[in-house]
């Protein structure tokens, strides 16, 4: 997950940087946004607290990565995702592979 968070309460807002540290990003390169206010974002919108919930107040990290995890696979899960990953791996994979060659020959 790729996430970005703009919240009107600063409280809020530092709360999720830490929950979140490992999964933000900038807005431009993120795949959502979560946020506590209604605006017109150009990415689907995870609400935590705010005027269309996803999540409310109090909650817990393991709470907040577990619903957020839902969204995520609500929202984004596709084979088109599948696919890109199996792309990926062969890739890598390959270079691996090319890597561990290009040693041993080298000897």
């Amino acid at each position: 997950m790729k996430i970005y968070i703009e919240c009107k309460s600063l409280l809020l807002q530092k709360s999720l940087e830490i929950f979140l540290e490992q999964f933000l990003v900038l807005e431009d390169e993120c795949e959502f946004i979560v946020s506590d206010f209604k605006r017109d974002f150009s990415k689907p919108v995870f609400y935590v607290d705010g005027e269309l919930v996803h999540l409310k107040k109090p909650f817990s990290k393991e709470c907040l990565i577990l619903e957020l995890e839902k969204f995520y696979e609500k929202n984004f899960k596709t084979k088109d995702d599948l696919d890109a990953k199996i792309a990926f791996l062969t890739t890598e994979f390959s270079e691996k592979l090319q890597q561990v060659i290009r040693e041993h020959y080298e000897k």
